[in-house]
């Protein structure tokens, strides 16, 4: 059997060569094979989940201490499962997961990882743990991607494109929702900015990943389709307008609650089992009060979008969006498994019925849909993502207004996240991309706590290329004539005033060259001071995608004494690690 196997694999290779097929035909065939097998996948996945769920669902009728007991079980076994079997002993967020393998790790995830932390995650959702379930698809996706690709021998970048293009197909089949999946595939890598070359294989996959996962488990969506059609009114419009902002400002509410319970789990340490044990006891706990919050929540979703919370308590909705906030936060950060995605919605969804509860507007459903999709741009930075989920499972009468709440939601929460470190602002430098990578390597290992102790007076450059606001344009061209850097400080009376990049220099017009630069337009510059830290300086340039940082002597006199770029940096993390 195993000679068979490495046979085919064999004989997969040749076919799948460059100098053998044409790139768009290899791509397609392979994405095609790729999307049937993560349609078969998720399908498995997703009847264990059903399975799980079911049997909860009776117990708890049967007796409400299950829903003590049952996340307890379910949340420490997933972890256990996680802890022993996966290769990166790393539970929680499936999109973290992924973006952690795509940014840093090459593409490259393991069998086991593809076997287990999905599994995982249908057993802590399935046992009343609260979650998404695009959690394992994204990982069962990713990880069948990329196993495909480095049996046949691709290089990282095109491991890397299968991976995410196999976590876009993994979404499209458990949404029963393609061009959602299509959509994810070129905007999760980065907030800002979109990773046009997975377009390809990812269509071909979420397509044909649909089309396998329809045949199994029918075409039905997982919300009521909305039949009406709104013609968009100027009120109308303000009042999508109005829950973009109210999604925004909980998005960023939910996402410092998710940080806040990760931070508070690092500052008491414990035995690892006991987290999962105290987690699944607080969701628990939950549960029995509230029994809504656990578990996916596709039931109370459904209801809302449906229309039949307008006689629900705005107190119980109000209730139901805190408590999932913090059931989703303790589940995940105390070592179960699985996704912020469907959470979220069921957020968006709650603060939706209770704006048209405050406010009635006639067909009060289209501005619910609106509150999800734009409450999920505001917090995964998927802006077109949202949108595509949200006409797709819900319809397409409600576009325009979720379009509106969206990109009002998306751009008012800057580039808050729930992947901060994983995801990056835009695709980046090679430089830049190695910090990175240097940083995340650290934070898994022993050496992250070096960091906090190296002052950044030890590897500054004391001696840099400084730009006097009174120079011309062309003196200042000379001045770096021959430097390597991008951005320089602009100095008056050996203050920072701000800081200027090469390119504004270089395309200046000749004929103002002898403007001085103190009229030019200048970004405002980051600083620290020499008592500072390295994981401060670092933490500041992924934060704010700085290629460099200031150094004054202090922040209230902003006297220069020195800068720290990526190069400083990235060679005093060799050093260390």
């Amino acid at each position: 059997m195993e000679d068979r196997l490495d046979d085919f694999v064999c004989w997969a290779r040749t076919c799948f060569r460059p100098d053998i097929l044409n790139d768009y035909i290899r791509l397609s065939a392979l994405s095609i094979i790729m999307g049937i097998s993560i349609g078969l996948a998720s399908t498995i996945i997703h009847e264990i989940y059903v399975i799980l769920s079911e049997v909860t669902h009776l117990l708890t009728e049967l007796n409400r201490s299950f829903y003590l007991i049952l996340p307890i079980m379910g949340i420490t076994f997933a972890f256990f499962l996680v802890d022993r079997y996966s290769t990166t002993k790393q539970s929680g967020g499936g999109s973290h997961r992924l973006l952690e393998a795509y940014h840093f790790e090459g593409g490259i995830m393991t069998v086991r990882d593809t076997l287990f932390e999905p599994l995982a995650s249908a057993i802590t959702m399935g046992t009343g743990g609260s979650a998404g379930f695009e959690g394992p698809s994204l990982l069962l996706g990713g990880g069948i991607g990329s196993l495909i690709s480095q049996r046949l021998n691709f290089n990282q970048e095109e491991i890397q494109r299968f991976l995410i293009s196999g976590a876009a197909a993994g979404v499209a089949a458990i949404f029963k929702a393609p061009f959602t999946g299509i959509m994810f595939a070129l905007e999760i890598p980065y907030k800002r900015d979109l990773k046009r070359v997975s377009f390809i294989p990812a269509t071909m996959a979420s397509i044909s990943a649909y089309l396998v996962t329809i045949a199994f488990q029918g075409p039905e969506t997982i919300f009521p389709l909305i039949p009406r059609f709104q013609v968009p009114t100027p009120l109308f419009l303000i009042h999508a307008f109005i829950i973009g902002i109210i999604t925004a400002l909980f998005g960023i509410i939910f996402i410092r609650i998710f940080d806040s319970i990760g931070i508070l789990k690092n500052k008491y340490p414990m035995d690892k089992m006991t987290y999962p044990i105290l987690g699944g006891l607080m969701v628990g706990l939950i549960g029995i009060f509230i029994p809504q919050v656990v578990g996916v929540g596709y039931d109370t979703l459904r209801s809302i979008v449906a229309g039949e919370a307008s006689d629900w308590s705005m107190w119980l909705l109000f209730l139901l969006v805190l408590f999932k906030m913090v059931a989703t936060s303790i589940t995940l950060k105390s070592g179960g498994s699985g996704g912020v995605f469907i959470p979220t919605l069921y957020i968006g969804a709650c603060l939706g019925a209770i704006y048209v509860q405050l406010v009635p507007v006639p067909d009060e459903q289209i501005l619910i849909v609106a509150a999800m999709a734009s409450i999920i741009a505001s917090a995964n930075k998927t802006l077109l993502t949202s949108v595509a989920f949200v006409s797709e499972t819900a319809g397409p009468s409600s576009i325009v207004f979720t379009l509106v709440a969206a990109a009002t939601s998306y751009f008012i929460s800057r580039d808050i996240s729930f992947y901060e470190h994983v995801q990056p602002m835009d695709e980046l430098e090679e430089e830049a991309e190695a910090v990175h990578v240097l940083y995340h390597i650290s934070k898994k290992g022993q050496d992250h706590g070096k960091f906090k102790k190296i002052k950044i007076e030890a590897f500054m450059n004391p001696c840099p290329v400084i730009l006097k606001e009174n120079m011309k344009v062309k003196e200042a061209l000379n001045e770096v004539h021959g430097c390597r850097m991008r951005e320089y400080p602009v100095i008056r009376r050996n203050k920072v005033i701000g800081k200027i990049s090469l390119e504004n220099l270089l395309t200046f017009p000749d004929n103002k060259s002898k403007l001085q630069i103190g009229f030019l337009p200048m970004d405002h510059p980051e600083v620290l001071t020499p008592q500072d830290t390295l994981d401060e300086v670092l933490h500041l340039m992924m934060e704010n995608d700085e290629d460099c940082v200031f150094i004054v002597d202090d922040k209230s006199k902003m006297n220069l004494v020195g800068i720290v770029t990526e190069a400083d940096v990235m060679a005093k993390m060799l050093e260390l690690i």
